[in-house]
């Protein structure tokens, strides 16, 4: 058996996503978090439409009961989630997942689909 050559490379992406990891963050790419910074985003509150299994990453301020603070980092921003997650009992310990993020202009939010 002969040996391949492997030349490909990782896809990087600008478009807005959001990954639930392992440990229980959430974690908003480049793309995502752009979306955040432009609107001057400090602190998020996390919202979950059971009917639809979206999770919604709604703006507030420091002092709204619920707010976490959006932490940057190199590849983009993260917050805590593992309590929302228990919570809601959605899925995080088995596998990083990354969700395409939109940004709700009506609900003014960034808006993930589980589904």
């Amino acid at each position: 058996m002969a040996f391949e050559t492997f030349t490909g490379r990782q896809k990087v992406t600008n478009e807005p996503k959001v990954s639930i990891l392992k440990q229980g963050n959430f974690n908003f790419n480049n793309g995502a978090t752009r979306i955040l910074k432009d609107k001057s985003v400090t602190y998020l509150q996390l919202l979950f439409d059971k009917e639809k299994n979206k999770i919604g990453f709604k703006p507030c301020t420091k002092k709204t009961e619920g707010a976490y603070q959006l932490r940057e980092s190199k590849g983009g921003a993260q917050i805590s989630g593992m309590a929302f997650l228990r919570h809601y009992q959605i899925p995080y310990k088995d596998k990083t997942r990354s969700y395409p993020a939109h940004w709700d202009e009506q609900q003014k939010m960034l808006i993930i689909d589980l589904d």
